[in-house]
């Protein structure tokens, strides 16, 4: 028996190195998708789809139909008898018998034969029969020439009508003059213009445009097209070139190029090879009833067993240079699509278990199938590898080497290294270095988790933040709503909420604008509240507004500091200390009136509240509340026993008066008329 060809011997053959050979086999052992596996759904049709028309038949380089000649009448008879028998032998092994009711020959040893019948004894030790009305037969060639309602039966239940067959160089190549028509029981009905078997090459041919497709009514309708189908029975090989169309139920093909690699039994499938503008779809059933459909578009599709795990097949979808694309479309219409150079899969049966691309980049969509698609999320990366649950849905996603996201506004970049488990929609990203970008502002960091249930993106390690202006609106009452530029953070981690738009910032948080400052152990905001809180150490710096007496930076610390816009107060709690230069201020709580324009108009200290000002050589204790009024460079301190210590002398009052431009310091049992009006 002719020893079968293998894919890698069909590579050689297209002139292919055998390094190329080996370089086009290392980017194929990669997995892929059920639906690819078209052409295994195809030939489950009972083994026929491409089988049928290919297994029997080829395409001769015979001439036009129109310029054969029927048999005619003999010419001079020599001899005419009832009954003909003629077996041509080759080796001793018998190739055709060819028999017939009545002959008649002529002097050129022509036999004109009626009511013929012709055997054709195949290596196998199968035989197939043609009958035809009339033939004309030729013993020094061997050569014959059917015609007349021909037959041809007992290939596999396969039955051809032509209108001439001619067997030529002895038996050895079988030539159709016209088209056929053939059948094959029970629902399968083709034609060809043309039909060639050569048994020296061991293959055969259809031409001039093969149609076959399933009867009306077929339980699995089915339909091929193409321009030329090629069978090598020794190899096992089926090829079908130029506009091939191949459909089956709600599954369909299309490319210039189509090769099959059959098994030994010659009808499952072992290998598949389609090339040049591969178009392919199909609906397949999915677990809840309804159904996943898939679309596919590339230069080359292969279709490999895969042995390393038996019952699998490896496919891979190669752009040759251009871009590939393959759509996913499940009930819910979720639609993903991938693209990429090249696409390359692992199906177990009828089951998609893993698909990766490889490209530069490679991108995955995923968007509503409306009328209008609606985006969802974008994924790119120069891999990416999804693999898939056994009801068809996708359960992750990896992504390797300049990974990018793009969802709803946000997008992250530059990462190294990147995963999606799309069961609960949770997305890591690797640095070293990934930025965030928004409206809201850009965020750098050596790693973000998007968890899209709670719709909440965790920065983590060397966190670095540019704040847009709608987040600096949250920050407006702060020492960040003076100076100049953006607002800029740095911390050990953040927290980015999408809805509603807030912002939190852990761990070491610097936060600074122009030479205002923000220091804390923690910084949240809510952009759409416009409400802020920074708490664990709290320490602001910033320079009063322009047009205030004293342009001395003011820092005041605190354990925990708020903002709410609606009422414009910024307050500090516990342990507080605010320092202007050398003058301290301590109480529990600071209050600070703001102007329209976000700048500290008030400063109004309460409870405990104590003053130093070593410069001057003063100091006051056991006051309940201060007023620090910044346009009049005044403070005023009230409580019931007011101490005021300056140099050796002590005394005690109700309200202390320090004027900070004068450099003076007063005490008294109350305040001056007018003042307890306008102070809190």
């Amino acid at each position: 028996m002719p020893r079968r060809s293998t894919p890698t011997k069909e590579l050689r053959e297209t002139g292919l190195s055998t390094e190329e050979v080996r370089l086009v086999r290392a980017r194929s052992p990669y997995f892929w998708l059920r639906p690819v596996l078209l052409a295994a759904g195809l030939l489950a049709i009972g083994g026929v789809v491409l089988l049928l028309a290919a297994y029997r038949f080829g395409r001769t380089d015979a001439g036009d139909e129109r310029g054969e000649t029927r048999v005619g009448a003999p010419g001079e008879r020599v001899l005419t008898g009832h009954g003909f028998d003629f077996t041509q032998t080759s080796g001793g092994t018998p190739v055709f018998r060819i028999r017939a009711a009545e002959s008649q020959q002529d002097r050129d040893g022509t036999s004109y034969l009626t009511t013929v019948d012709l055997d054709v004894f195949r290596e196998d030790g199968r035989t197939y029969r043609i009958t035809s009305e009339s033939a004309r037969f030729h013993e020094g060639s061997r050569d014959a020439r059917l015609e007349g309602n021909v037959v041809l039966s007992g290939w596999d239940q396969l039955e051809l009508e032509a209108r001439a067959l001619e067997l030529r160089h002895q038996g050895q190549v079988l030539t159709s003059s016209g088209a056929v028509e053939f059948r094959y029981p029970p629902d399968l009905v083709g034609r060809a213009s043309q039909l060639q078997v050569d048994r020296r090459t061991d293959m055969i041919t259809l031409s001039g445009g093969v149609h076959l497709h399933s009867v009306e009514g077929a339980e699995r309708p089915m339909r091929l097209d193409c321009q030329r189908l090629v069978y090598q029975r020794a190899g096992g090989i089926l090829r079908a070139v130029g506009d091939v169309s191949l459909t089956s139920d709600r599954h369909s093909l299309a490319a210039h190029h189509v090769t099959i690699f059959l098994a030994e039994d010659g009808r499952s499938l072992e290998a598949l090879r389609a090339r040049w503008n591969v178009v392919g779809k199909a609906a397949v059933a999915d677990d809840l009833g309804g159904d996943t459909e898939i679309e596919y578009r590339g230069q080359f599709l292969d279709v490999q067993p895969d042995d390393a795990d038996p019952g699998s097949r490896r496919v891979k979808l190669d752009g040759e240079g251009e871009t590939v694309t393959l759509a996913v479309t499940d009930l819910t219409g979720l639609r993903r699509v991938f693209s990429g150079l090249y696409l390359v899969g692992h199906a177990r049966g009828d089951r998609l278990v893993q698909i990766e691309g490889v490209g530069e980049p490679v991108v995955l969509r995923e968007l509503l199938a409306l009328k209008e698609p609606f985006p969802l999320r974008q994924l790119c990366a120069e891999r990416i590898t999804a693999r898939f649950l056994p009801d068809g849905a996708v359960s992750r996603v990896q992504l390797e080497n300049r990974v990018e996201l793009n969802d709803r506004g946000v997008s992250l970049a530059g990462g190294e290294s990147a995963s999606l488990n799309a069961e609960d929609g949770t997305f890591r990203i690797q640095g070293p270095q990934v930025l965030l970008s928004s409206r809201r502002g850009e965020v750098t960091a050596e790693q973000f988790v998007w968890t899209r249930e709670t719709d909440v993106i965790r920065a983590r390690s060397g966190v670095r933040a540019v704040l847009a202006e709608r987040s600096v609106r949250a920050l407006r009452g702060t020492p960040l709503a003076q100076g100049e530029g953006p607002v800029q953070v740095e911390a050990d981690e953040a927290y980015w909420t999408t809805t509603p738009p807030s912002f939190t910032f852990e761990g070491h948080v610097r936060a600074w604008r122009g030479e205002s400052l923000l220091l804390a152990d923690q910084l949240r905001g809510d952009e759409r509240e416009q409400t802020l809180a920074a708490a664990g150490g709290v320490r602001t710096v910033w320079v009063p507004a322009a047009g205030t007496p004293s342009r001395e930076p003011i820092e005041v610390s605190a354990e925990r500091v708020s903002y709410h816009e609606e009422g414009s107060l910024l307050i500090y709690d516990e342990k507080v200390e605010m320092r202007q230069g050398q003058r301290t201020l301590n109480c529990r709580q600071l209050a600070i009136e703001l102007s329209a324009g976000g700048s500290a108009e008030r400063m109004v200290c309460q409870d405990d509240v104590r003053m130093a000002d070593p410069e001057n050589g003063n100091r006051v204790q056991g006051g309940e509340r201060a007023v620090y009024t910044l346009a009049d460079d005044l403070v005023e301190i009230f409580g019931d026993e007011v101490e005021l210590f300056d140099g050796d002398n002590r005394l005690r009052g109700r309200y202390v008066r320090c004027d900070l431009r004068a450099g003076t310091v007063s005490i008294s049992s109350r305040p001056a008329e007018g003042v307890g009006a306008t102070s809190p």
